[in-house]
């Protein structure tokens, strides 16, 4: 598959944030270019250097980190001297296993996977910015709260405002690019019959 993707012309990345995977690199650990593939059959190149911020595992990294196929975010840009794609950053993305069953992973874990999970608890503290929710297991998570952040009491919309600490919550969230959590929705109250 990566041999006959490598076979396409390959083109200069356009400018901004692409998805594609790796198909080799050349050059030094902090220097060089790489080509990608991005789905279906566009195969880009790039340059990076050692300003490139390269990451995996929320870890930064060199090239020589990576590996043919791996799974990337590429925040392409160009220098002021040449017309060439010149990659700001690499992010490598994790891979699901095939066959994994998202449903039966710790939620917790699947936060790394930049999927929406949910989390529950107790309100511990609550800022226009943060809420501390205090879990079962007694640990204690802050998350970022979004102005576009939704609150529902007993199934209808309501402001933060109405949400007071010790109160048990449920919190659908996602992880932002610094690996924060941030709450997109904050749920509590009864569950009302029809």
């Amino acid at each position: 598959m990566l041999l006959a993707a490598s076979a396409l012309a390959q083109e200069n990345a356009p400018q901004g944030f692409l998805k594609g995977d790796l198909i080799r690199w050349q050059g030094a650990p902090d220097q060089g270019q790489f080509t990608f593939l991005v789905w279906p059959d566009h195969v880009y190149t790039c340059s990076y250097d050692d300003r490139t911020y390269v990451e995996r595992d929320k870890q930064r990294v060199t090239m020589d980190h990576l590996a043919k196929g791996d799974p990337l975010e590429v925040v392409a840009d160009r220098q002021a001297d040449s017309p060439q794609c010149y990659a700001r950053a690499i992010q490598i993305q994790p891979q699901f296993m095939p066959g994994a069953n998202l449903r039966l992973m710790d939620p917790l874990a699947t936060e790394s996977l930049s999927l929406p999970f949910t989390l529950s608890g107790a309100v511990s503290s609550i800022t226009p910015e943060f809420l501390v929710l205090r879990l079962r297991s007694g640990a204690h998570k802050v998350i970022r709260l979004r102005p576009e952040t939704r609150y529902l009491h007993d199934g209808q919309a309501t402001d933060r405002s109405a949400l007071a600490a010790n109160r048990v919550v449920f919190i659908r969230a996602t992880k932002d690019l610094h690996g924060e959590t941030e709450a997109s929705q904050v749920i509590w109250g009864e569950v009302l019959q029809p």
